[in-house]
């Protein structure tokens, strides 16, 4: 699995949580809120990472 799948199943689930919150109340639930921006946060964090390191890779380890 690379990064990009990696994301797209995150925001799959994001997108989940949100759908599932929405057809039970019919509005945003309060208890679900801040689940959504911890959801939000991760994926941030693992986007930002992904940048840094595409734009600065580790050095190559030596062949084992």
């Amino acid at each position: 699995m690379d990064i990009q799948e990696f994301l797209t199943g995150f925001q799959d689930m994001r997108r989940m949580l949100v759908e599932i919150n929405q057809s039970v109340s019919g509005k945003q639930m309060p208890a679900l809120a801040p689940l959504e921006a911890v959801f939000n946060d991760i994926l941030g964090l693992i986007k930002d990472t992904h940048a840094k390191v595409k734009s600065n890779p580790p050095p190559a380890s030596p062949a084992a």
